[in-house]
């Protein structure tokens, strides 16, 4: 009891079926593949997408924060987490890239 939210915070993908994980796959790799070759993503993004990982951004605003305290600057920092990533595109743009 009381248990209810545990499942609302994780995507339980090992709970559908093998061809709902397929088609899931597919999708995402079509749709981020299809972003990457429009230019949709900015340069500087690193979370999803192919051969790079949010590691680095952490490492870049190490440095940053490194330099501002050796050169005594103020620095603002601000984290933006963007969930559901997907969902955030427009759907008839989804179905435009799937279509290609």
């Amino acid at each position: 009891e009381g248990k209810e939210h545990v499942l609302e915070c994780n995507r339980p993908v090992c709970l559908e079926p093998t061809p709902t994980k397929f088609v899931t796959r597919t999708w995402t790799s079509e749709l981020s593949a299809a972003m990457e070759n429009d230019g949709i993503f900015h340069p500087v993004q690193e979370g999803n997408r192919e051969r790079r990982n949010t590691r680095r951004q952490t490492l870049r605003l190490s440095e940053v924060i490194e330099h501002s305290k050796a050169q005594r600057k103020t620095l603002y920092v601000a984290y933006l987490d963007f969930s559901n990533f997907f969902n955030s595109i427009p759907i008839e743009k989804t179905f435009l890239i799937l279509r290609r």
